[in-house]
């Protein structure tokens, strides 16, 4: 029987952005009433892989370690800033910082890493490629409060960082937490 990860390829948030988000929540997120993620696992998603075959992880992380090592994935600053909501229209499920500058090198690297999956039989992404940073979710009945927020956050900036690496993520929902392992890092 084959054993299998729930994976995904993501950038983690630089340690000083994290905690700029983190004063930021803790001045907000009671008040706009939303459920903030847990900040050791914030990242930026790159590619979301699913149900990845355990002997499929090594090769991968190697096809991704050789091809990010070319000039075009070479990285470019992030910077963190505004906010938005999942879905756009309707009650608000997700709340979200988007990104500034950097967005552009973000897309590309999306669609490398999908080119690299395509031979393990991972196809293409379904939706568009949107690069953000989840912040969290809202409770119940607080649309109104989020839209708000999210219209007085728009020139707030948590700070910029020039990733030096990605990370193959394992997730795993423990106790109703969701919990991530790196199985590879994948530097740049």
């Amino acid at each position: 029987m084959r054993e299998y990860y729930r994976t995904f390829i993501g950038i983690p948030v630089h340690q000083q952005v994290n905690q700029r988000i983190d004063r930021w929540l803790g001045s907000v997120a009671a008040e706009a009433a939303f459920r903030p993620g847990v900040a050791g696992n914030r990242h930026l998603t790159l590619a979301f892989l699913g149900e990845t075959p355990v002997e499929q992880i090594a090769p991968i992380a190697e096809a991704l370690r050789a091809r990010f090592t070319e000039p075009d994935c070479c990285p470019e600053e992030l910077l963190l800033s505004g906010f938005g909501v999942f879905p756009t229209r309707g009650v608000p499920r997700v709340i979200w910082v988007g990104i500034e500058e950097g967005r552009n090198w973000l897309e590309r690297l999306s669609r490398v890493i999908r080119q690299v999956l395509g031979p393990f039989g991972f196809g293409p992404e379904k939706r568009a490629f949107f690069p953000h940073l989840t912040l969290g979710r809202p409770k119940a009945k607080s649309a109104e409060k989020i839209l708000q927020l999210v219209e007085t956050g728009k020139a707030l900036q948590f700070g910029a960082w020039r990733p030096d690496s990605a990370i193959f993520y394992s997730s795993v929902r423990e106790k109703g937490e969701v919990c991530y392992s790196t199985l590879a890092t994948l530097p740049f």
